[in-house]
């Protein structure tokens, strides 16, 4: 499903922390310090995207489409937005090690 696991040691990452955590994680076993790998983040990009297209298609089918543009309608849709983002960080988010300037990995 995922793999949110350190590439060092192979301990999967607590997933309950994503949401809550920075954008650099560090591990709970080894304590390595572990990134979303750039792949990883466009898929969760695309995904999000087409996630959150579904629900305001969705919205706009059930609520009517002349409806969509309405502040009551944007503020919760922007909540949701939120929270569907960080769900897809956690299913298809790819945990690597950093890179630094000079193209080695875990030196950051």
């Amino acid at each position: 499903m995922n793999r949110l696991n350190c590439p060092r040691c192979t301990v999967a990452y607590p997933r309950w922390r994503v949401p809550f955590g920075p954008g650099v994680f560090n591990c709970p076993s080894c304590g390595a310090r572990l990134t979303f790998s750039r792949a990883s983040a466009r898929r969760i990009g695309f995904v999000g995207g087409l996630v959150l297209f579904g629900a305001a298609l969705l919205g706009g089918l059930v609520l009517g489409f002349d409806r969509i543009w309405t502040w009551w309608f944007m503020v919760p849709f922007l909540g949701l937005a939120v929270i569907l983002g960080h769900l897809v960080k956690i299913f298809v988010g790819v945990l690597e090690l950093p890179t630094d300037h000079d193209g080695q990995r875990g030196r950051l």
